[in-house]
């Protein structure tokens, strides 16, 4: 058996330095990735959504009328559940509160599971109705607001009414 050379050594030494260090960095390389994808991924707590034009008046009201309320989404997780409330359209959450469900039309009712839930309970996306160019358009404002019992929703009639409602009261005339 043969010795091994100062020559063979300091070879292996350079041999183990430079896997080592490649190594190191392909793994560092895959970190900065893994990083990068959980950060690009990541939603957060909570997705921030904006106002959204969901159609015309007319058409967003005939629909309501001929198939009842449709499920519609703004984006991310931005859903929300169109229905007339008498000559109001109206923007519910899907969230239901104190209920692990989200709300699901079903025929003129409203279901939370299999069971039917009353629309007075719901919290609502403030609605209006805005004109652009003689058109009018429904906007639903998605942008989170808080949820104290003191919250105020603006919804809007068929006919650009505006009125303020506070949940659990009556609706008032809203007046800017």
């Amino acid at each position: 058996m043969t010795k091994p050379t100062e020559r063979s050594i300091t070879r292996r030494r350079s041999d183990l330095k430079l896997l080592m260090g490649t190594t190191l960095g392909v793994l560092m390389a895959g970190g900065v990735i893994a990083v990068g994808l959980y950060v690009s991924l990541d939603k957060g707590d909570q997705v921030t959504c904006g106002q959204l034009r969901v159609g015309m008046v007319s058409d967003i009201r005939k629909t309501l009328e001929t198939d009842g309320p449709s499920l519609r989404s703004g984006g991310n997780d931005c859903g929300f559940l169109l229905a007339l409330e008498g000559n109001d359209i109206v923007a519910y959450r899907l969230e239901v509160p104190g209920r692990t469900c989200l709300l699901q039309p079903r025929g003129n009712e409203l279901h939370c599971g299999n069971e039917a839930v009353d629309p007075n309970q719901l919290q609502r996306y403030p609605t209006s109705i805005e004109s652009t160019d003689g058109i009018d358009a429904v906007v639903v404002d998605l942008r989170p607001v808080s949820t104290t019992p003191r919250d105020r929703w603006i919804a809007a009639d068929s006919y650009g009414n505006d009125f303020l409602h506070v949940l659990g009261t009556p609706r008032l005339p809203h007046h800017v």
